[in-house]
């Protein structure tokens, strides 16, 4: 890992703990032992350096995304395997986080704003193609607005982390619930075996 990489792992960690108006340069420097010269020839201001942070972070998750569905033997697993990475995801950027960036730092809020509405509903969308063509999924339902009905449920989802519910048990449920409403019985039998397998998702 550069000290690129370091700075903007550690940068991170303090943002989603103390939020990001909480969280000073000097508090950057400090946790990533470099002096806060070294730290302004690299980012010459706080703006720049959340910017990077998000920048870097969607670049993370995306590709994450994408080898999560690649590696996934089904629609059905993918669903699920992606469900257990936006749960981490929620803990490693939380809904705090978000308010900050769109209250202080519009412009990088916007790249999060982006990747929500454009990278996440292509994601649900390949995932619903797929899920049809395995016979899986039905074809009685619209793909436009199921995209946008999980993308408002995946929004709910990261909220209520931040207000400190039954994150796991949230995401449980309202992810059985999608999963149900578009499943052929092929599709349920699959979903009942891959719960029973991880004895819950």
């Amino acid at each position: 890992m550069t000290l690129r990489d370091t700075l903007l792992n550690t940068t991170l960690n303090l943002f989603s703990r103390y939020g990001i108006k909480q969280a000073t340069m000097d508090d950057v420097a400090r946790a990533c032992g470099i002096s806060k010269k070294t730290l302004y020839r690299s980012y010459e201001n706080k703006a720049r350096l959340v910017d990077a942070v998000v920048l870097a972070s969607v670049e993370q998750i995306r590709s994450e995304y994408r080898e999560v569905a690649l590696s996934s033997a089904d629609a059905v697993q993918e669903t699920i395997a992606l469900l257990r990475h936006f749960e981490a995801i929620c803990k490693r950027i939380n809904y705090r986080m978000l308010l900050d960036l769109e209250k202080y730092y519009y412009d990088s809020w916007l790249r999060i704003d982006t990747f929500r509405q454009k990278i996440w509903r292509d994601i649900i969308t390949e995932n619903l193609q797929r899920g049809r063509a395995e016979k899986l999924y039905n074809d009685e339902f619209d793909k436009g607005i199921i995209a946008t009905m999980r993308l408002q449920q995946l929004a709910f989802m990261h909220q209520t982390a931040m207000q400190n519910l039954a994150l796991h048990e949230t995401l449980l449920q309202v992810s059985i619930h999608y999963l149900k409403g578009i499943a052929t019985a092929r599709g349920l039998d699959r979903i009942r075996e891959m719960t029973n397998q991880n004895n819950t998702i």
